[in-house]
């Protein structure tokens, strides 16, 4: 919380000065793929399934502010992102009153609506600014979901998600900026539940944890 609370501190502290400094701001539309993997902390869970990789897609709107003297800014988008999951589920260990071997893969995910905020600074070398700035930046990202958990599923999972972006980029002919992310996931996305279902096979509640990190890969066209 306490590095949250600088960062905004920090973001508003660019802000004054954007306005004091007359800054450029900016409307775009941004779109692109993310790649995301669920880290689950419980070893029951890890007994049953195996998470893998898999792949979604994002497009929204970004808003960006910048100081041209500083090359420093803030860029808020807002975005419907799609995000998936790739699951293993070992039938024999899971179900073992079902005769068989095998597993059973399965790509599920949900839609959100995904509100990354960033602190932009970007590398202005004088002779090529013009067409080429390569770009870091960095800051929070909420994804709030937009469906309801199927009845089906073991563990439900909360209606927000918090992350943290590190990203990096580059933008062409002072328009197009194409870049790539890393989110660090912050909370818990699950509940503490088990489904009925497996309790009758003898699976007990338990404190089950997981975060969502993912990259995500963007190009957005600035006006």
């Amino acid at each position: 919380m306490k590095n949250l609370r600088r960062f905004l501190i920090a973001v508003g502290a660019v802000l004054l000065t954007a306005t004091a400094a007359h800054a450029q701001i900016r409307l775009g539309v941004k779109g692109g793929l993310n790649y995301n993997k669920v880290h689950y902390s419980s070893d029951l869970r890890n007994d049953l399934t195996s998470w893998q990789n898999a792949a979604g897609w994002t497009a929204g709107l970004m808003l960006e502010f910048n100081v041209p003297v500083l090359n420093l800014g803030v860029d808020g988008s807002v975005m419907y992102t799609r995000m998936n999951n790739g699951e293993s589920f070992n039938l024999k260990s899971a179900l073992d009153w079902l005769k068989g071997n095998g597993t059973q893969s399965d790509i599920t995910g949900k839609n959100f609506i995904e509100v990354p905020i960033n602190l932009k600074y970007k590398l202005a070398l004088p002779a090529i600014r013009e067409f080429v700035m390569p770009y870091v930046a960095t800051g929070p990202t909420v994804a709030f979901k937009l469906d309801d958990d199927s009845p089906a599923e073991v563990y439900k999972t909360r209606t927000c998600q918090v992350g943290w972006n590190f990203g990096f980029g580059v933008e062409l002919l002072e328009h197009l900026q194409v870049g790539a992310s890393y989110a660090v996931g912050m909370n818990n996305i699950l509940y503490n539940n088990i489904d009925k279902s497996l309790q009758q096979i003898g699976l007990q509640p338990t404190e089950a944890k997981a975060r969502n990190d993912y990259w995500t890969v963007t190009a957005a066209y600035m006006f």
